[in-house]
């Protein structure tokens, strides 16, 4: 049984894996949705807890964690509740390593505050990649829809990159951190995959495989297909495409189509995709690994609390 804690009870450095919260109030729920559907897991996202916020007092304790979200790396402010209707609300597994001092694990996530941007669109492509490889159905429409995802995320990859900036998952920047911190810091996982490379370098795997070769001058991925398929969507996602390109808003939209269809594929296909997602668990870390996979890291038990507000 999960041992239910409170924020009092976690230490410095403890790294949080939030379950999916498929809630109608969190705005990013498909994302979530499709992050645990390719990694088979009930968690979506990551921190490390801090510790006592300064503004913390004996009648109103307050805490703060670091995470990387849409909107970058962070502190956020955390409280005890067990209201469960606040839209703030989370439930957190909590893992912890066993060195005492973890100052340096939390200096090295508080270096990265302003550096790095949440890698999202990669994690939405990867994921249509890998559904339009190995689940849809041949056809030559469908060969089209995988040429032009493919030339999307190479030119997604190559032009939204800032120089200076890093580009990570959640789960990326908590394990960097603790590899930034020095020897014996560095998190294991079993079977070695755990490598820290940026979500990006992904693509570089792609490439080495046959089935996703690509000619990025090819003649048919022009920008009038590209427009061709963005007519195809509602008029409310045409226009964020028109005024924004791929925002959250429109990544999420599609996130949830993705989901949608896979599930009405049924457990088998679901399990295939997960499969065929583990292949690139060795150009970055998930959710899932920090919370089920890592051999110096050990379950302490399971909590709620209002996150962000």
């Amino acid at each position: 049984m999960t041992a239910q804690m409170t924020l009092a009870q976690l230490k410095p450095g403890d790294v949080l894996l939030m379950v999916g919260d498929l809630r109608p109030s969190n705005p990013t729920r498909n994302l979530d949705r499709m992050i645990m559907l390719l990694t088979g897991s009930d968690v979506c996202h990551s921190a490390l807890f801090v510790g006592p916020a300064p503004d913390s007092t004996a009648a109103e304790p307050k805490y703060l964690l670091i995470d990387d979200t849409l909107g970058g790396v962070g502190l956020r402010k955390l409280h005890d509740s067990q209201d469960t209707n606040d839209p703030h609300y989370y439930t957190w597994y909590v893992r912890r390593m066993a060195n005492p001092d973890m100052t340096p694990v939390i200096n090295a996530a508080e270096s990265y505050e302003g550096k790095v941007i949440y890698d999202k669109t990669w994690l939405v492509m990867l994921g249509l990649l890998i559904l339009f490889r190995d689940l849809a159905p041949s056809g030559t429409k469908v060969d089209l829809l995988l040429q032009l995802l493919k030339y999307l995320a190479y030119k997604i990859d190559t032009m939204t990159h800032e120089p200076g900036k890093y580009y990570f998952v959640c789960s990326q920047y908590v394990a960097v951190s603790f590899s930034d911190a020095g020897n014996g810091y560095a998190l294991e996982i079993e079977g070695g995959k755990l490598q820290l490379n940026s979500p990006g370098q992904a693509l570089d795997n792609l490439r080495t495989q046959g089935s996703f070769q690509f000619n990025t001058q090819d003649g048919q991925l022009t920008a009038t297909l590209t427009g061709q398929l963005a007519a195809q969507l509602p008029g409310a996602q045409a226009q964020l495409v028109s005024a924004h390109g791929l925002d959250t808003e429109l990544l999420d939209y599609i996130a949830g189509l993705f989901s949608d269809y896979v599930a009405g594929l049924g457990d088998q296909a679901q399990t295939q995709l997960q499969s065929a997602f583990s292949e690139y668990q060795d150009a970055f870390v998930t959710p899932a690994c920090l919370k089920d996979n890592c051999t110096n890291l050990t379950a302490e038990g399971k909590l709620g609390f209002i996150y962000g507000s």
